[in-house]
Parts: structure tokens; sequence; C-alpha cells
């Protein structure tokens, strides 16, 4: 019972560099405004409670990109999020804002509220700066509670559990989905005559459902993170380029933002930064 505790304690106290979850809060708006920011201009929606829904819309989004009021905005776009797919998807059947697609999309904000995803770029980073300047006192650090990533990553990895939970059924184990999407999207109607259409069918399918099911524990384990992350990182790739998913891969792929191990990415992002700013060989001989 002890370490139990212990672990709750740890849970909560656990402190890492907010460098991941202030790319990823950079990084969602820009996806949100992808799929629904041009339903939402102010010129298509004059009816007053439309127009007041633009507003908070664009300028909760506007905020939560910049870093500006961070953890609030980032709220703010959620419960908009919410809005949209409870009130509009399910309230009032507008059809495309009830796809899982759309909820993973509009819904994250939420999770990602609760971590301190203003501590690193950020208007919120600068303005703490320019106070700690003013006061005389050493800049903030770039950490804050590791909880809320925590949340994010166990949310990636239930999408792939489930999505793996259900694909076990005959329609995919048996390659028939998979065919459904190949004479759909690319073949016609007539069933292909060439050899070996069924079985690639069949190894398409076990194979998705295989890696799926891998990335759903993967993700936990860190030293599985060098080959994990690329598989996971290739199957979005594939399912963008190969089938209409709109946003969906894109939005899986900039959660891996949140799956790398904070001390690592803090410490790539270093490195990159120190690259870039350094004198080059040349100019050291200058000077």
């Amino acid at each position: 019972m002890q370490a139990l505790i212990y672990r709750i304690e740890d849970f909560f106290t656990a402190q890492a560099s907010t460098r991941g979850v202030g790319l990823l809060r950079f990084l969602w708006p820009l996806m949100i405004w992808t799929r629904v920011a041009s339903e939402w201009l102010l010129f298509k929606n004059l009816e007053p409670w439309r127009f007041g829904v633009a507003l908070l819309f664009f300028a909760a989004t506007s905020a939560m990109c910049i870093g500006l009021w961070s953890r609030w905005s980032t709220l703010v776009t959620g419960l908009v999020g919410a809005f949209f797919f409870y009130g509009m998807g399910h309230g009032m059947d507008v059809e495309p804002y009830t796809h899982h697609h759309t909820y993973l999309l509009f819904m994250m904000p939420l999770l990602l509220a609760l971590t301190p995803c203003g501590g690193s770029f950020s208007v919120d980073r600068w303005l703490a700066l320019k106070r700690a300047k003013a006061a005389g006192e050493p800049p903030p650090l770039e950490r804050g509670p590791d909880w809320g990533r925590t949340l994010i990553v166990i949310q990636i990895a239930a999408i792939y559990a489930f999505a793996t939970w259900a694909k076990l059924e005959w329609g995919h184990l048996s390659g028939e989905r998979m065919e459904h999407y190949a004479l759909h999207l690319y073949l016609g109607s007539d069933y292909p005559t060439w050899p070996g259409f069924h079985a690639l069918m069949v190894a398409l399918s076990v194979c998705a459902i295989a890696t799926e099911g891998v990335l759903s524990v993967g993700l936990f384990v860190k030293r599985w993170h060098h080959w994990v992350l690329p598989l996971g990182l290739l199957l979005h790739a594939v399912i963008y380029v190969t089938l209409p998913v709109g946003t969906f891969s894109l939005s899986m792929a900039a959660l891996y933002i949140v799956v790398v191990d904070p001390k690592v990415l803090h410490g790539f992002i270093d490195r990159i930064c120190l690259l870039y700013t350094s004198p080059s060989p040349r100019d050291r001989q200058k000077s």
C-alpha cells in the first residue's frame, strides 16, 4: 500500500521539460485551423450565436498558438472543440464533426490544458523572462509538472489499443475490409483476377493490427522508442497518403512530440540551437 502511495505521489510531483508540450500547444491550433477554420470565417457566420462562436474560436486558438495565457486559452479552445463535437456534431447532426478524427482534434486541448504548456515557446515565457530580468533574478527554468503529459501518452496508447480491439473481427482478419478499401478507392467494382491479391490484403490487415497492438504497449517502454516511434510515424504516413483520413495522421504524428522523453527532446533542441548559433570554423579564424 505504501508503495502505491509513493507511486501516486511521484506521478503528481514529477517535473520535466516543458518544451514538448510547448511545441504541441503551438502546432495543435494549426491543425484545427486546417480542418475547420474555413467553415468559421466571420462572413460565413452572420447569425449572432454563430458569429460569437467564430470570434471565440479564432481568439482562443490564436492565443493558444502564440502561448498567451496559455493554459486558459488552451482550455477555452478545448471547450469550443467540445461544443463542435457534442453540440454541433451529435446535437445538430453536423456529420463531419462526429468523426473520431475530429474528436481527437477537438478534445486534445482539454488534456493539453492540464500541462504547463506555456512554459516554452510562448509569449508567457517571454514575459516571464522579462519579469525575471527586471527583478534581477535568474531566468525561470523550462520545467513543470509532468503528469498532464503522461495523461496524453495514455490517451494515445488508448487510441491504438481500441483500434486494435476493433479490428479483431472477421471482416479485418479475413482481409475483406482491406479489399473494400482497395476496390472502393483504387481498383473499381471488378474484383481483381491477378493471383495473390487476397493474400496481400490479409497480410496488410494483419500487419496493421499487429503494428497498432505493438504501439499501444511500446509507447510506455522507453528503450523501445528508437524503433517504435519510427514505426508509428511510418504507419501514419502510409495511412495519410493512401486513405481519406483528413488531419488524423498528422495529429497522431504531432502527438509523438510528447511521447519522446522530455529530457531527450530538451537536449536535442539545445543541440540544434547550438548548431545554428555557434560560429563556424571560418568565423573563428577571422576572429
